[in-house]
């Protein structure tokens, strides 16, 4: 990847000669045709990929420049790319008929009439403003005429810090439709996986937090017979599933309903699927663990509440923090547990026994279980959290680290 294209006439070739070694000397990595297309290589090829893997592009203006058909050429194809381009003026062009779009820019004048030293001064000043949006954008541009040309490879296209990094200069009027197409299609991407780890960690949580319940207790044949501990295994799995399910709609709709859901009722389809979803999978706790199926009461919806609460605030809060998701559905998640536990002891003592075998096991049992729940469901989140935090204090460190002493 070049700092500089240089566009020129073969007529001004001494000019570009002095101003490249200028360039080469300040230590500028310039692109010229009179030095960097191989033999027997494909022109016009060589020319684009040096356009596009160039920051900036310098048009040097002439007489014969204006009337070469290939310098024509090639500021229409920067321009294509949004590529920035630096006119400067090695002879005097005036009255001469001159492209709107290279008219509308500042010129830098490097005719005998001009101090040179300063000219260049100026340049070398152009040539470093915006230096690192330029950076970028050449990077996309790069990155997206590789996935063009493979076919759309998916595993072409960025990710992570990569592609939030590359998403700064969406706002950037001179990206071209190619850019775009690259950088909405990493989206889809990155947060297709991310939906699905967000699945898989929330079926973990939910299926490890049935299973630490489940083999805590298993104390007693009368209680839990093998059969018992199959069906419990079983139903940790599902009630995994609902949990990978809850922590999918607490981030966004998935794709294949988007189509169909306007995009107002979104935000309610999805608070009241995770409410849903959240009496379902207590309803089947509570059916597991009594092995009947009980009304609609109190403690179905305590259940449905404090589990579903976390997701669903993390669905009318936007951006809230994976640490505030993770506590407030880990204790709501335990509130639950904790009084319907003790509603369930005031009325049936039985009950209370096949929920936990004594007292202290609500804390030694609820609370990990809770924990695990919360931690499956909000596990995506607490990443970027805790990936957000390492790059601040990266960025922190480097910014107050001490400038070395001079000596």
């Amino acid at each position: 990847m070049a700092d500089i294209f240089i566009s020129y006439s073969r007529a001004d070739r001494d000019f570009v000669q002095q101003l490249v070694r200028r360039l080469t000397d300040d230590r500028r990595d310039v692109w010229v045709d009179f030095e960097d297309i191989p033999f027997a290589t494909d022109w016009w090829g060589e020319i684009c990929g040096g356009i596009e893997a160039s920051e900036t592009v310098i048009f040097v203006l002439s007489p014969a420049s204006l009337d070469s058909e290939y310098c024509s050429l090639e500021v229409n194809h920067a321009l294509k790319n949004g590529k920035r381009i630096i006119p400067i003026v090695c002879q005097d062009v005036e009255g001469l008929t001159v492209p709107a779009n290279v008219a509308a820019l500042n010129w830098i004048f490097f005719t005998a009439a001009h101090d040179s030293d300063r000219s260049f001064r100026q340049l070398l000043t152009t040539l470093d403003t915006d230096l690192e949006e330029l950076r970028q954008h050449t990077r996309v541009l790069l990155r997206a005429r590789e996935w063009e040309n493979r076919a759309h490879d998916a595993s072409l296209l960025a990710r992570g810090v990569e592609l939030t990094e590359m998403e700064q200069i969406l706002g950037q009027p001179n990206l071209n439709d190619l850019q775009r197409a690259f950088l909405q299609a990493s989206r889809r991407e990155q947060t297709r996986r991310e939906l699905i780890r967000r699945f898989w960690l929330g079926f973990a949580g939910g299926a490890l937090g049935i299973g630490f319940y489940v083999f805590t207790n298993f104390r007693s044949d009368s209680l839990f017979s093998p059969l018992r501990v199959a069906y419990a295994i079983s139903y940790g799995q599902i009630f995994g599933v609902f949990i990978g399910a809850m922590s999918v709609l607490a981030e966004q709709v998935p794709a294949f309903l988007r189509r169909v859901i306007n995009p107002r009722l979104q935000v309610p389809f999805r608070a009241a699927a995770c409410a849903l979803l959240a009496l379902t999978a207590w309803w089947l706790f509570r059916w597991y663990i009594l092995a009947l199926s009980e009304g609609l009461d109190a403690t179905l919806l305590l259940g449905m509440i404090g589990l579903s609460i976390g997701f669903i605030a993390r669905v009318l809060i936007r951006d809230m923090p994976g640490w505030a998701a993770f506590a407030l559905t880990a204790v709501a998640t335990y509130a639950a547990i904790f009084i319907t536990y003790e509603q369930s002891r005031r009325s049936f003592d039985w009950i209370a026994l096949i929920y936990f075998e004594n007292d202290p096991q609500v804390v030694s049992v609820g609370i990990p279980m809770a924990l695990l729940i919360a931690l499956g469901a909000n596990a995506q989140a607490l990443s970027n959290d805790l990936r957000q935090l390492y790059r601040q204090t990266i960025t922190r460190r480097t910014s107050v680290r001490p400038a070395p002493a001079s000596i």
